[in-house]
C-alpha cells in the first residue's frame, strides 16, 4: 500500500519535483545539524564528542563520564523532555553486552527551540546528577 501511494506522488511530481523535495529536505537537515551541533559546542562541552555528521538525521555524542549509557538513563532523560537511544540498542551483534559510552540523537523531527533547549537539558541534569562531577 504505501509503496503504492510513494509511486502516484513521485508520479504527479516528476523528477523535478522530486529533485527540488529532496534540496529542502537537505537544506532543512543541514541546518537542523548545525543548530544541535551549536548546542552541543555551548552545553556539552567538556563532559561529550561528537563528530559532525555528513549525512543522514543523526548525530552520535559520547558521553565522556559515563561508562554505558543504559536504558536507564535513557528514562531519566525522557522525564526531563529529551528522548535519545542508547548506543547499544543498535549495535549489529546484540550479544555484545560490552558497555557503550554512546547515545544517538535524532535531529529531523525538533524544531531549532527544541533541539537547544532538550541538548541544555541533558547537560543540566548529566551535571546535576553527578554522573559528570569534574565537568
Amino acid at each position: 500500500m504505501s509503496q503504492g501511494i510513494v509511486w502516484s506522488i513521485l508520479d504527479n511530481w516528476g523528477d523535478d519535483g522530486l529533485d527540488s523535495y529532496l534540496l529542502k529536505m537537505q537544506e532543512l537537515y543541514s541546518s537542523k545539524a548545525k543548530v544541535l551541533l551549536e548546542a552541543l559546542d555551548t552545553y556539552m562541552r567538556g563532559i561529550a564528542v561528537w563528530g559532525t555528521p555528513k549525512a543522514g538525521m543523526f548525530l552520535w555524542v559520547k558521553i565522556k563520564c559515563v561508562n554505558n549509557c543504559t536504558m536507564e538513563l535513557t528514562r531519566k532523560l525522557r522525564q526531563k523532555g529529551i528522548v535519545v537511544l542508547p548506543g547499544y540498542i543498535l549495535q549489529s551483534n546484540q550479544r555484545d553486552k560490552s558497555p557503550c559510552p554512546y547515545l544517538r540523537i535524532s535531529f529531523s523531527y525538533a524544531s531549532h527551540e527544541s533541539l537547544t533547549k532538550g541538548v541544555k537539558r541533558m547537560s543540566e541534569y548529566l551535571r546535576a546528577s553527578k554522573l559528570c562531577i569534574n565537568a
